[in-house]
Protein backbone atom coordinates (compact mmCIF):
# COMPACT_ATOMS: atom_id res chain seq x y z
CA UNK A 1 0.00 0.00 0.00
CA UNK A 2 1.03 3.73 -1.11
CA UNK A 3 -0.15 6.29 0.90
CA UNK A 4 0.69 9.77 -1.29
CA UNK A 5 0.66 13.28 1.15
CA UNK A 6 -1.15 16.27 -0.34
CA UNK A 7 0.73 18.98 1.21
CA UNK A 8 -1.62 21.50 1.66
CA UNK A 9 -3.82 18.76 3.09
CA UNK A 10 -1.45 15.90 4.61
CA UNK A 11 -1.81 17.75 8.24
CA UNK A 12 -5.95 16.76 8.44
CA UNK A 13 -5.34 13.47 6.64
CA UNK A 14 -1.49 12.25 6.99
CA UNK A 15 -2.12 10.79 10.47
CA UNK A 16 -5.35 8.91 9.72
CA UNK A 17 -4.19 7.50 6.84
CA UNK A 18 -0.55 6.82 8.07
CA UNK A 19 -2.68 4.83 11.08
CA UNK A 20 -4.24 2.81 8.54
CA UNK A 21 -1.11 2.13 6.41
CA UNK A 22 -0.11 0.64 10.46
CA UNK A 23 -2.94 -1.33 11.05
CA UNK A 24 -2.67 -3.23 7.39
CA UNK A 25 1.19 -4.13 8.33
CA UNK A 26 0.23 -5.43 11.80
CA UNK A 27 -2.66 -7.63 10.66
CA UNK A 28 -5.18 -5.48 12.46
CA UNK A 29 -7.39 -5.24 9.24
CA UNK A 30 -7.61 -5.97 5.39
CA UNK A 31 -5.86 -4.21 2.87
CA UNK A 32 -9.32 -3.60 1.41
CA UNK A 33 -11.01 -2.36 4.58
CA UNK A 34 -7.99 0.56 5.05
CA UNK A 35 -8.83 1.34 1.11
CA UNK A 36 -12.16 2.00 1.94
CA UNK A 37 -11.32 4.02 5.41
CA UNK A 38 -9.04 6.17 3.23
CA UNK A 39 -10.95 6.64 0.64
CA UNK A 40 -14.03 8.01 2.62
CA UNK A 41 -11.47 9.96 4.79
CA UNK A 42 -10.18 11.82 1.26
CA UNK A 43 -13.40 11.90 0.30
CA UNK A 44 -14.14 14.07 3.26
CA UNK A 45 -11.48 16.50 3.63
CA UNK A 46 -11.68 17.31 -0.35
CA UNK A 47 -14.98 18.59 0.53
CA UNK A 48 -14.29 20.84 3.60
CA UNK A 49 -10.62 21.89 1.73
CA UNK A 50 -10.92 25.15 0.79
CA UNK A 51 -10.61 26.01 -3.02
CA UNK A 52 -7.14 27.28 -3.95
CA UNK A 53 -7.11 31.21 -5.00
CA UNK A 54 -6.10 31.86 -8.87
Amino acid sequence: MAVTEEAQNGSVTGPKLMGLADDVAEGKTTEQAAVTEAQALIRGSERTRPLAAD
